[in-house]
């Protein structure tokens, strides 16, 4: 008898750990979209796709230009380049829209605004590479890496036409493992409930923000690699992430999605880059489901729909979820 109560405790508390990680959710492919009814005008899919005003906006590695494609995903317009023409920079780190402006980062930062449209100009930041651009509490928060220190920091901006970006004010310093490789601080960000949401992606963190930049909350993704054994040392001081445990990240309806690399629930290898993460407002693990298609990024329509795809593929899959 003394060794029967231990055993059905823990069948009560496998059965506890199923019912509350089991898939609440389901994705059925409703829709695809292939380039090669786009072609010449864009190539790849290279980034996430941002719906905004009813048009469809991504970056193609190929043409190197942010592409707009209408409600119906038919081309519309290129901004961008890379180059050395007055419209052009050097890199490209990353597109953002806000407010009608659209700002193609890179070592500058082309902006144009999308209600005329417009080039408004090209803006030198003080920082080496932007990750991402949004608004939160007023003002223009910006997420970027620094070279000089191995630091990351969030930046809070104005923008107007005269001066362009206002001087960079420091924020907050976003804590990674002072021995993680440079390359692996990465994030992404999206604003939920005047909160500010923020994604370490290569070691599968989440971290949750109130409007003065203060920690409310940082947790570990759930099902993520250990830190050790995710640990791929480059040299004695430094390492690298072996498995990115989280590659993007969007907001649909009332909940928040995280596409993920492995799929820990069940360990298979055949649902690499198919497992989806979902969580609610107040970013409590509530669910999870599977992507039939394999997918980098993830991202929402008007529709609720959610749109996937794999880094520089021809294919942009359209989800429906229930």
């Amino acid at each position: 008898m003394k060794y029967l109560i231990p055993i059905l405790l823990l069948i009560i508390v496998a059965s506890c750990q199923f019912t509350a990680f089991k898939e609440k959710f389901s994705a059925t492919l409703a829709d695809s979209i292939k380039t090669d009814q786009l072609l010449p005008a864009t190539f790849v899919f290279s980034s996430q796709v941002i719906q905004y005003k009813g048009d469809y906006y991504h970056w193609d590695n190929n043409i190197n230009q942010v592409v707009c494609l209408d409600s119906t995903f038919k081309f519309k317009e290129h901004f961008g380049n890379i180059g050395s023409t007055p419209e052009s920079i050097s890199f490209y780190s990353s597109f953002s829209i806000v407010d009608d402006y659209l700002f193609i980062c890179g070592n500058q930062c082309l902006v144009y605004r999308l209600d005329t449209p417009k080039f408004l100009g090209k803006f030198a930041f003080e920082i080496g590479e932007v990750e991402w651009i949004l608004k939160f509490a007023d003002e223009l928060v910006l997420g970027g890496p620094s070279e000089s220190d191995d630091s990351y920091s969030l930046y809070a901006t104005q923008f107007d036409l005269v001066t362009g970006f206002s001087p960079l004010q420091n924020v907050a310093k976003i804590r990674f493992d002072a021995k993680l490789d440079y390359v692996c601080k990465s994030t992404t960000a999206l604003v939920s409930q005047d909160r500010l949401v923020l994604l370490k992606k290569d070691v599968g963190e989440l971290e949750v923000m109130n409007k003065n930049f203060v920690l409310e909350r940082s947790f570990r993704l759930p099902y993520s690699s250990s830190e050790e054994e995710n640990r791929d040392f480059i040299d004695e001081e430094t390492y690298v992430v072996k498995n990115i445990e989280a590659w993007s990240m969007t907001k649909c309806a009332k909940f928040i999605f995280i596409n993920r690399t492995e799929d820990l629930n069940t360990g298979a290898e055949r649902n690499k880059f198919k497992r989806v993460h979902c969580f609610d407002l107040q970013m409590e693990y509530a669910g999870t489901f599977l992507l039939k298609k394999g997918a980098i990024f993830i991202s929402c329509n008007f529709a609720n729909q959610l749109l996937a795809n794999k880094m520089d593929h021809e294919t942009l899959y359209l989800y429906d979820l229930r």
